[in-house]
């Protein structure tokens, strides 16, 4: 359990790559470099992200699902239960753009992911650049078999969109024929039809 020194508790899987905790900032002394702490309090190191940003966990706990936006890559830590210890087998999802947050779904268990197509028009944005329209959208990654042989994750675009009505997408869902968009600088979200 981490708390955050706003005093917010953190009941989910919390994530603290790129915070060097000192004893008098407040944040937790678990909270290292590339340390992963779940609520039991199992402490399990996951390092080597050049941005390790959204992250999910799959409907049945054993596999963490990380993004990491400038590798335009998911990587997939394999979750021992009883322990909580996360073992970094090499295993990513090679993806077209990157991604922002992402999201498992367990009644299809896909990937839902916030796309950001163009990085440098989004970090623009994020520096105050107002005119910039950054585009995003929603993909999907799934495993599939092809050709008989293995499974292979496959990502799938949704719903791409240009920006003009809500720029920079972090995160997307799907209700039936519908995508929900949301952005870190809209005070709405987006809704399309698909």
């Amino acid at each position: 359990m981490c708390t955050h020194p706003g005093g917010t508790r953190f009941d989910w899987l919390h994530v603290c790559m790129h915070i060097q905790c000192k004893p008098t900032d407040g944040v937790p002394s678990c909270c290292t470099a590339g340390a992963v702490v779940w609520p039991a309090g199992a402490l399990a190191s996951a390092a080597g992200f050049q941005s390790a940003n959204g992250i999910t966990i799959s409907g049945d706990k054993t596999t963490v699902f990380v993004s990491d936006p400038p590798t335009k890559q998911i990587r997939i830590l394999a979750r021992d239960a009883a322990s909580g210890q996360l073992t970094d087998n090499g295993e990513v999802i090679d993806l077209p753009f990157c991604a922002d947050n992402v999201e498992y779904d367990d009644e299809t268990n896909e990937i839902l992911i916030g796309t950001v197509p163009d990085l440098m028009a989004a970090l623009a944005y994020g520096e105050g650049l107002d005119d910039v329209l950054v585009p995003g959208g929603l993909a999907v990654a799934r495993q599939e078999r092809r050709g008989g042989g293995a499974l292979q994750w496959v990502v799938d675009d949704v719903l791409n969109h240009d920006g003009s009505k809500l720029s920079q997408v972090s995160s997307g869902a799907r209700f039936g024929s519908r995508v929900v968009l949301g952005s870190p600088y809209s005070q709405g979200v987006l809704v399309c039809g698909v």
